[in-house]
């Protein structure tokens, strides 16, 4: 709740920069405009869900709903190749260790 959702969305690809051994992920904002166009049925589940108590206690206007859902779609944006992919594939079998860098 204190992030930004920039910095929220800026720790995401910085995982996934480590999961793929230090390639930085790509970011469709063409998609990102099309999942918030047609985001009727997440908003309905979104509302559902809040009603039903499965947000933090912050998450307690339309406007908080609003940014969660906006921060989801930014995550539906992230673009990895087959390439990379299959690097993060490769360190999740690996019991989390990467076969690029090592690092576990």
């Amino acid at each position: 709740p204190d992030n930004r959702s920039e910095d929220r969305f800026d720790f995401v690809t910085s995982v996934w920069t480590k999961l793929t051994g230090g390639i930085k992920p790509g970011y469709s904002n063409e998609t990102c405009l099309s999942e918030f166009a047609t985001a009727d049925r997440n908003f309905c589940l979104a509302y559902l869900m809040k009603e039903k108590g499965a947000f933090p206690s912050y998450v307690n206007s339309s406007l908080a709903l609003r940014q969660v859902l906006e921060f989801y779609f930014s995550c539906c944006s992230i673009e990895l190749t087959c390439d990379t992919l299959a690097v993060v594939a490769a360190s999740l079998a690996n019991g989390g260790g990467n076969p690029v860098t090592q690092e576990r």
